[in-house]
């Protein structure tokens, strides 16, 4: 049977199979991108942390290479302590190095500084934060107020090593140690990788090198050398040239 030129168009049935058709795509398009959006973020999660390693080592790094010799008038002592049990450590370091500000011009942008780092708890109340304390102006005559900068986020421990070309130490005290600067120190940070206590953790580690180190036994040798070396005597006067015994001194006449 023929329908009418009035009576053309979908039926209702038609119009249903349609909209069911459309609704099982509309489903299966938005399974395959939530799946797709739940990669991204968990790929984003494992990344995310490993690069915030990856940052605050590389700042802690050019920091401890350019560390000053604990001698002088702008370089004060080199502090570590080592704090926390022997899971979780919250170390903390004070020293003295040369750095550079971002918010100055050159040349007033490098200079001396004094560096404290430790952790400390997050502003909103989650985890611990890595913090970097810089005091610039060390020749100021007031108080200056140190500027704080977060270096890494949700840290769960902070430990450091030091290393005198012998021994590895958890503590160095450079007033106790002869005034010298540790050969090496190694950075350990362990991050957690998403709010829940129970998630794995990301472990970073380096080795920093000390440009000023100075060898305690090298110093030790110069310094007895030196006091050890005495003057040199005075060379005494060359005497005068005696006749031979027995043989008359012999005199020339003025004639005969």
């Amino acid at each position: 049977m023929r329908r009418s030129p009035s009576q053309s168009g979908f039926t209702l049935l038609e119009l249903i199979l349609a909209m069911g058709m459309i609704s099982m795509l509309a489903v299966s398009l938005y399974a395959t991108l939530r799946v797709a959006f739940k990669a991204r973020e968990s790929a984003t999660s494992g990344i995310a942390p490993m690069h915030a390693a990856n940052v605050a080592l590389d700042l802690l790094g050019s920091d401890l290479e350019s560390a000053l010799p604990p001698t002088g008038l702008l370089a004060g002592a080199f502090i570590g302590q080592h704090l926390g049990d022997v899971q979780i450590s919250q170390d903390q370091i004070e020293f003295y190095c040369i750095g550079s500000s971002d918010s100055l011009e050159p040349p007033y942008s490098a200079g001396f500084r004094k560096i404290d780092l430790g952790l400390m708890p997050a502003p909103d109340g989650k985890g611990n934060v890595l913090v970097r304390r810089t005091t610039s102006n060390l020749l100021s005559p007031q108080e200056v107020t140190p500027d704080d900068e977060i270096l890494c986020r949700n840290v769960r421990s902070f430990a450091l090593r030091y290393y005198d070309g012998t021994t590895w130490y958890e503590d160095w005290d450079s007033t106790q140690m002869g005034d010298l600067l540790p050969i090496l120190v190694q950075v350990n940070l362990q991050i957690q990788t998403s709010s829940d206590s129970q998630a794995p953790l990301y472990h970073a580690s380096r080795v920093f090198s000390f440009a000023c180190h100075t060898d305690q036994a090298a110093t030790a040798a110069t310094g007895t050398t030196t006091a050890t070396t005495g003057g040199t005597g005075a060379t005494g006067g060359t005497g005068g040239t005696g006749g031979t015994a027995g043989t008359p001194p012999r005199t020339t006449g003025g004639g005969r």
